[in-house]
């Protein structure tokens, strides 16, 4: 994946993140993942506002594990991460090799098709507002919409 990545997005110049970043429910017990399946992104160093409590101001580095979280906008509203697709779904999901290979294909066919999904950061904040199911519902009627089933 990282190869066929990497000759997609190369001549664009962009650099599309794998594997998928996100955000994962604060409750134990329903054990969600928010997922973008990749993300366009260009620093090696972002400063942004926290998302979690909302002011304090978090510089990150690439090798910090909160690095690779998409964030929309850095600290002086400059764009930081494109959203190439996402999805919310339960993390047993991602635990398989088919629930990865969904992944995978998601993420690939969005790649190919230059698709992105500004919806993802309204999702995002729904998400981390406790918001997980009706947000997981939402996403699950487009994709059905989509694949007409």
């Amino acid at each position: 994946m990282e190869r066929l990545v990497a000759a997609i997005t190369r001549p664009r110049n962009r650099i599309l993140r794998w594997p998928p970043t996100g955000e994962k429910s604060r409750s134990c017990s329903t054990c969600r993942s928010l997922i973008c399946t990749g993300t366009e992104t260009s620093p090696d160093l972002v400063t942004v506002i926290d998302k979690y409590d909302q002011r304090t101001t978090r510089t990150f580095h690439r090798e910090d594990r909160l690095f690779h979280e998409p964030f929309q906008h850095g600290i002086n509203g400059e764009p930081l991460d494109t959203v190439i697709d996402w999805a919310g779904l339960p993390r047993t999901a991602t635990a398989t090799q088919k629930g990865q290979a969904l992944l995978i294909t998601m993420a690939a066919n969005a790649v190919l098709e230059d698709r992105r999904s500004p919806d993802y950061w309204e999702a995002e904040k729904r998400w981390l507002r406790g918001d997980f199911l009706q947000v997981i519902e939402e996403k699950s009627a487009v994709v059905r919409k989509h694949m007409d089933i």
